[in-house]
């Protein structure tokens, strides 16, 4: 066990425990928390994914199909693979979703300039 001595607590820890992601964590007497080493290399991956702005079923998906993954990787069998597959098909929609984003704020930022240019004209 690992207790909570160095590592962070936020509410999004709670959130994920509410949620399922993580189970709920013992305590001490001061009802400080007590994580497992898997619980905190389960946040810091969700943190990782989190700072993607991937959605909560997305990390969800992730989670789950790490579940699946780490206890068949020395085998590398087809439930290995599938959720390894799995994990990449979430990512690459992600990327996907985050590209189109892009394109409409390369568009706001061009027409912001625009506007710069033409504000810049009325005072010269």
């Amino acid at each position: 066990m690992t207790t909570s001595h160095g590592f962070w607590y936020c509410s999004s820890n709670s959130y994920y425990e509410k949620v399922g992601l993580i189970p709920p964590p013992s305590r001490l007497e001061n009802g400080r928390r007590v994580y497992t080493d898997d619980d905190i290399e389960t946040l810091l991956l969700l943190s990782s994914l989190k700072s993607t702005g991937l959605s909560i079923e997305e990390m969800t998906d992730i989670v789950k199909a790490r579940k699946i993954a780490l206890p068949n990787r020395e085998k590398k069998n087809d439930e290995y693979r599938n959720s390894v597959q799995k994990k990449i098909a979430i990512l690459h929609k992600h990327i996907h979703v985050m590209e189109l984003q892009k394109q409409e704020i390369e568009k706001i930022i061009r027409a912001s300039e625009e506007k710069i240019r033409h504000y810049e004209g009325l005072i010269q």
